[in-house]
């Protein structure tokens, strides 16, 4: 199954360098890749929830843990006739003395299974098949994170797509010309993007929540996609 790779640099233009999965994994802060969750309850209950806490039967109207050849995933299908509200899903990091500085680089493998409807007035970041984010820090009055997506949209450039004040970056990874039904790997520079976000010497802020999103919401259509393989480590 062909995969491509693609590394998230962050200079003075934000752009893409093709790289190679290597043989050996680096030391890393954290690793999912869904093996160890038969018990789909527990899984949506104590593991991976959201910011809201809702039910796990709530989350798994949308998300489930899938099989496919002995390997589990995370599997998401958006169906508006069912739902009518986004779901969030991710996992919150409660050690929070690990840093962007010693483990810079965030790699997944992601899915788009099905496209929602890219209608007029829908914009390309707003219903996706498979989204991935990051946040860094999260206050009352403040969300610093980044938005890493998979827009439905052929027409889309990949890249950084807008900043918004609140510290919220959204950026194009893969779009509608992309190929479905595929795995692709994803490696990012978070290190390098939280410097040129926020405009810093230092990236020493860690990682507070990692989150993913397969929403059709406001074209009111469906979108299907998949996760697996979330890997945050040293270079």
């Amino acid at each position: 199954m062909a995969k491509g790779t693609y590394l998230l640099v962050c200079t003075a233009i934000l752009g893409f360098v093709g790289t190679s999965r290597a043989a050996e994994q680096p030391p890393m802060a954290w690793h999912e890749d869904f093996q160890d969750h038969s018990d789909p309850l527990r899984f949506f209950n104590a593991v991976w929830h959201n910011y809201k806490r809702q039910p796990a039967a709530t989350l798994m109207t949308v998300y489930r843990i899938a099989e496919e050849n002995g390997n589990r995933y995370l599997a998401a299908t958006y169906d508006h006739t069912r739902n009518r509200e986004s779901l969030h899903l991710g996992y919150f990091f409660r050690e929070k003395k690990r840093s962007l500085e010693n483990f810079p680089i965030l790699s997944w493998r992601w899915r788009a299974d099905h496209l929602p409807s890219t209608g007029p007035g829908v914009s390309p970041i707003e219903d996706t098949p498979v989204t991935v984010y990051v946040i860094f820090e999260k206050t009352l009055f403040s969300l610093k994170g980044v938005k890493f997506l998979w827009t439905p949209r052929s027409d889309s450039k990949k890249g950084l797509y807008k900043k918004e004040w609140s510290g919220m970056s959204f950026h194009i990874l893969r779009t509608g010309r992309d190929p479905l039904g595929t795995w692709i790997d994803e490696r990012i520079d978070l290190c390098a993007l939280y410097r040129a976000q926020f405009d810093s010497d230092r990236c020493n802020s860690g990682i507070e929540y990692l989150g993913v999103l397969t929403d059709a919401d406001q074209s009111a259509s469906k979108s299907a996609g998949a996760y697996d393989d979330f890997r945050w480590s040293q270079r």
